[in-house]
């Protein structure tokens, strides 16, 4: 059941960005709001009175809030009204020698490698593990919207507004470039293991692509809006997707059959795409 009791609605909390490093100062405060739809805001703080021999904070806090379970590095508070509590877990490490500027887009791997790229125009690829940085990639014009890693974690995709999807060795530095949009490219999907790829783009197409020889299989679809962003999935049962109306199917296309794409537009449209029958 559903209650439009603005009481049964548990509020979001917030609390200040930095309360990890003001709670470890005496009498300094740190903010903390509960906002719940048709309900004014609870605004309170929580003060350090002081360190325990461990150097945890003892807090004492108002305004309708409690502060629990305080450790190291996590804080729980409880907003009293509702009885709602949250966890907040401050930051285990940080790298501040990476990047210098807004960072744009941020992919890791299950060992110790990370991709990203930020305003300074770098698209870089380092260890997270050991915060050095490993290669620089270097190719593109214009900023970079994605960059993600092929689940080989050996080869990076990224893409921009050069117009152009770029697959990168990270050992190598070797670099193919996929070209056939004729506005930037926003976002693409890897397809399986990655012998194929999906783009979007400004342009509203979405391409199908063969990354062993870089050529166009494709184009799945076509919208008159600019295409901001896709995401790809899995049907199990692959008879609702049906069959592609033109045969053969290239013996380039691998993997599609059961696979659809999303597509999020400009003019706030999704559209779905059965990848296999283009349908």
């Amino acid at each position: 059941m559903v209650s439009n009791n603005s009481e049964d609605i548990s509020p979001v909390i917030y609390i200040q960005n930095n309360w990890d490093e003001v709670v470890q100062k005496i009498d300094w405060k740190v903010w903390v709001i509960a906002k719940r739809r048709g309900c004014k805001n609870v605004e309170g703080t929580l003060r350090t009175a002081c360190l325990d021999g461990s150097g945890v904070p003892q807090l004492k806090s108002n305004d309708g809030f409690k502060a629990e379970a305080v450790a190291k590095n996590i804080l729980r508070v409880k907003h009293i009204e509702s009885g709602s509590k949250i966890s907040f877990l401050s930051a285990t490490r940080l790298y501040t020698d990476i990047h210098k500027k807004a960072i744009r887009s941020l992919a890791v791997t299950s060992t110790d490698l990370s991709v990203s790229y930020s305003d300074e125009g770098n698209l870089i690829v380092w260890n997270h593990n050991r915060d050095v940085l490993k290669r620089k990639l270097e190719g593109h014009i214009g900023d970079v919207y994605k960059c993600r890693f092929f689940p080989s974690e050996k080869v990076v995709l990224s893409c921009g507004q050069d117009l152009s999807l770029k697959i990168w060795d990270i050992e190598t530095d070797f670099c193919v470039s996929l070209k056939g949009h004729t506005q930037a490219v926003t976002d693409f999907a890897i397809v399986d293991v990655g012998r194929n790829v999906i783009s979007v783009s400004k342009d509203g197409r979405v391409k199908l692509w063969n990354c062993g020889d870089a050529s166009c299989i494709d184009t799945l679809a076509c919208v008159s809006s600019i295409i901001n962003c896709c995401a790809i999935t899995s049907v199990p049962d692959v008879d609702i997707l049906g069959l592609p109306d033109d045969s053969p199917v290239s013996e380039k296309e691998v993997g599609t059959k059961n696979k659809v794409l999303v597509f999020g537009c400009e003019d706030g449209w999704l559209h779905a795409v059965a990848v296999h029958s283009r349908r």
